[in-house]
């Protein structure tokens, strides 16, 4: 559960804004609405903000404390248990199949909260994505009209960053170019399959993107 000034931050599960801080009184209100909803969809895990413990707010916050059996968990708990926290899909010139991923797995159902982006290793200046890839995405409710491709830099990534490049040769160029980089796999590789996906230069361009997606979808 989430307040209206925060709900933006969060992108996975399920999320419901509960109110605001700014009204209290919202959130006193939308409560017990919220942990029934929860309760009837049958939900595992429910994670809610904490709130300010005075005023409503006190009240509130014991409410939830009794739902919750009196646990809390400090945010640093919990970003210590992800390994990643950062997914960068690397392609060429980050204008079709990497942002197609990116996005793909912007739309999966994932526990944890990631940033999800993408990068090119040869991105000369802004463009958009491929329109082909983009009829692809529209296909499927998806869009990429907002992407712009960016270049990709390995020199300052953290520790609980992941690459995921879309062949071989772009993992070794990564690798050859940032000796520092870690977690960097081949998008099969990660997912424990052995065959690359297709290149699609040289193939006629909705056939060749269109592959790439089944492809991507199917690693789900």
């Amino acid at each position: 559960m989430q307040q209206g000034e925060t709900v933006q931050f969060y992108n996975y599960g399920i999320v419901k804004n509960i109110g605001t801080r700014e009204n209290e009184n919202t959130i006193a209100r939308n409560l017990y609405r919220v942990l029934r909803e929860f309760d009837e969809e049958d939900v595992d895990l429910i994670y809610s903000e904490s709130f300010a413990m005075n005023g409503i707010g006190k009240a509130i916050m014991n409410r939830l404390e009794k739902a919750a059996g009196h646990m809390h968990l400090q945010a640093t708990e919990i970003t210590k248990k992800q390994k990643y926290r950062r997914v960068i899909f690397v392609s060429e010139a980050d204008s079709a199949v990497g942002p197609m991923a990116a996005e793909l797995l912007c739309h999966q159902d994932l526990e944890q909260e990631y940033i999800i982006e993408s990068g090119g290793l040869v991105v000369l200046f802004p463009e958009p994505v491929n329109q082909k890839a983009e009829a692809i995405m529209k296909s499927a409710q998806m869009t990429l009209e907002n992407h712009v491709s960016k270049q990709f830099d390995g020199s300052n990534l953290q520790g609980d960053t992941l690459v995921l490049t879309l062949n071989e040769t772009i993992k070794n160029k990564v690798l050859s170019d940032y000796e520092n980089v870690k977690n960097v796999y081949t998008i099969n590789e990660f997912v424990g399959v052995s065959e690359e996906l297709p290149n699609p230069y040289g193939k006629p361009p909705l056939t060749a993107y269109g592959e790439c997606f089944e492809i991507l979808t199917a690693y789900r």
